[in-house]
């Protein structure tokens, strides 16, 4: 009898670290989102604290509801589509953080790669977005 390795959740052959963590289509609606979604939420409070939108008290990541906050200067958007000159099929990204002193908009959109597919995240996010290299900028952990 020959043994053969496979995924428990989709039945595709070739279970690896790579295709668990990131790749398995039957986790990419929940526990890959759900990881997205974590992220994004302490990227959120933390942009809102750093531009004084939330008080001293704010609650752990896991139980922060990020919304709409805006400040006389500042306006934090939380996964609000985005309409401009041009239609796009991806508008909605995590947050949007509108400077109205400087006139000036920094469009946040989370991704969570692996390591082997980090380029080919930032392609497809630079295809979506339209973005050319002085408009990017990067946060790197």
């Amino acid at each position: 009898m020959e043994l053969i390795d496979r995924c428990r959740k989709c039945d595709k052959v070739g279970k690896t670290t790579e295709h668990v963590i990131a790749q398995c289509s039957s986790l990419s609606e929940s526990t890959y989102l759900r990881r997205h979604n974590q992220l994004a939420k302490i990227m959120h409070q933390h942009i809102a604290t750093e531009y004084k939108l939330l008080d001293g008290h704010t609650a752990l990541y896991c139980r922060y509801k990020p919304e709409q906050l805006e400040s006389a200067d500042t306006i934090l958007y939380w996964g609000m589509a985005i309409t401009g000159d041009k239609a796009v099929d991806f508008n909605r990204p995590d947050t949007v953080l509108f400077d109205r002193q400087n006139k000036t908009a920094l469009v946040i959109h989370i991704a969570v790669p692996l390591t082997h597919s980090l380029s080919r995240t930032e392609e497809d996010n630079n295809t979506i977005w339209k973005l050319g290299p002085r408009n990017q900028k990067y946060l790197e952990a």
